[in-house]
């Protein structure tokens, strides 16, 4: 039977609905038609570790690749940790017992320098990789509290071992459900209780075995990323959203030096001007090759014409567009064009204080994280077994100090240097005479301690005057006025 052809006039007509009474959609942006459905058609209510579960090894083993290949993303990456973490914050605790607090700091400060369990890194470092690098290509960072059993009995024992994000996995012998999931079992108030941790990586080559757990309580896993949506339970790799941005700009760098390399290895084309149909055959064959000397007067064949290609690449908008990828792409960390590119050339001083202004806040916004949820754990283990370890502090303290001490523990990050230290030292000096600054967020926002730089300014003051350096300086003062006096009166 002969299929009947339908009419323009008789195709049933697309019909946009958002619900099941067959109401049009009354968002533009809800709208579903044929110049937009592609673009949409990914989109869905799926729930968040639905999402990333699904498609989160894809996007590891991409933004890895990228960052070990492409500059800027690796540049990016740096940048970021270098802003953010720096050489490390320094702690300070502002309990009621200040002899406690110092040597509190002291010692926290000295078990730092070795609580890597590996020993290979500084904790500088060990922060830099768990707060930064680890987010950007994994999503997240594994930390293990555990014991080291070759420390002495009069030092704590307490080391961070860092573990990959893939090792976070549910166990074989468990199926995933509700409170079991992603390498987590979840207590009835559907908290973590227990991390479920790989023994060995499992694109490790040398590992004996790539399906034994080890079952860790939630109390011994500090387990960083960053939390999108409710319920949320494992993290997103910062670059993941830029990835696309990445390769486009990679394909087309690649692409225009491809073709600058072949017009420059080209230094002419001879172009026949005879009538092929008043000729039997070409002196030149077509496509050869001939061979220049420089420095030299050249013929060509009689009939032939040489024309010299002209160089076209990069084009005029590479620049814009290498520039607009960029900046684009640095987005997704809240960074400024210039730290993005290391390329200031177009900034003057406002407009670059402007734009770091809002980088700044985010560092902030990271750092208070990185606080709340790496720092502070860190530092309150560490005070638990410090404190039950007979004479491990020899000032007179009580539980109430220790207690104090880690409810006031602050951390001092390393500042930044200005771009004009003239203008930012007399703003601050117009601050402090006006109230509105104070010496200890002065110092603050340089990473410095406002204690142990006024004590220090006291050791100056002091030797400076004992010198008689004071008298010298005033002495040279008073010349200087005399002089200028002298000056005008002439």
């Amino acid at each position: 039977m002969a299929q009947q052809k339908i009419s323009l006039s008789q195709k049933p007509r697309f019909r946009i609905t958002n619900s099941n009474n067959g109401q049009r959609a009354y968002f533009d942006s809800a709208a579903t038609n044929r110049l937009n459905e592609k673009h949409w058609m990914d989109a869905s209510n799926l729930d968040i570790n639905t999402i990333i579960r699904g498609d989160i090894q894809t996007l590891r083993n991409r933004c890895r690749y990228e960052i070990l290949n492409n500059t800027y993303a690796v540049g990016i990456m740096e940048t970021l940790a270098d802003y953010v973490i720096g050489k490390g914050p320094r702690p300070q605790l502002a309990s009621e017992n200040e002899s406690f607090n110092e040597e509190c700091e002291d010692k926290f400060l000295a078990w730092l320098a070795e609580s890597d369990f590996t020993g290979t890194m500084d904790f500088g470092q060990f922060l830099r990789m768990q707060s930064i690098y680890s987010p950007c290509e994994s999503g997240g960072s594994l930390t293990i509290l555990k014991n080291d059993p070759t420390v002495g009995r009069n030092r704590a024992s307490l080391r961070l071992l860092a573990v990959e994000m893939e090792r976070l996995t549910d166990p074989l012998t468990s199926m995933p459900s509700a409170k079991m999931h992603d390498g987590i079992e979840f207590d009835e108030n559907m908290r973590p209780a227990w991390y479920y941790i790989l023994k060995s990586n499992p694109g490790d080559g040398y590992a004996d075995s790539f399906f034994e757990t080890d079952r860790i309580p939630a109390n011994q896993v500090i387990h960083y990323y960053r939390v999108f949506r409710p319920g949320q339970h494992i993290g997103i790799p910062w670059l993941a959203s830029a990835l696309p941005l990445f390769a486009y700009w990679r394909r087309y760098t690649l692409a225009t030096i491809q073709a600058a390399e072949t017009a420059a290895e080209i230094a002419g084309i001879l172009k026949n001007t005879v009538d092929p149909s008043t000729s039997d055959e070409e002196d030149i064959a077509s496509n050869d090759v001939i061979e220049l000397e420089r420095n030299a007067l050249l013929t060509v064949p009689r009939g032939w014409d040489m024309q010299q290609i002209k160089p076209e690449q990069p084009p005029t908008n590479y620049q814009m567009f290498k520039r607009e990828i960029i900046n684009e792409i640095a987005r997704c960390v809240n960074m400024p064009y210039n730290l993005a590119a290391a390329d200031s050339s177009t900034y003057n001083y406002a407009s670059g204080r402007l734009d770091h202004q809002s980088f700044y806040r985010f560092v902030q916004t990271l750092r208070g994280q990185i606080e709340h949820i790496i720092l502070n754990r860190i530092f309150r283990e560490w005070l638990n077994e410090a404190w039950l370890i007979p004479g491990f502090f020899r000032t007179p303290s009580s539980f109430d100090d220790v207690v104090r001490a880690a409810e006031t523990i602050q951390w001092f990050w390393p500042g930044y240097k200005h771009v004009d230290p003239v203008k930012e030292a007399q703003a601050e000096k117009i601050r402090l005479e006006n109230g509105t600054l104070t010496l200890q967020t002065a110092y603050a926002e340089q990473g410095l301690d406002w204690e142990q730089q006024l004590r220090q300014r006291a050791k100056e003051y002091n030797a400076m005057k004992e010198l008689g350096i004071f008298e010298m300086m005033q002495s040279e003062k008073k010349k200087e006025i005399t002089d200028a006096d002298d000056e005008d009166d002439e």
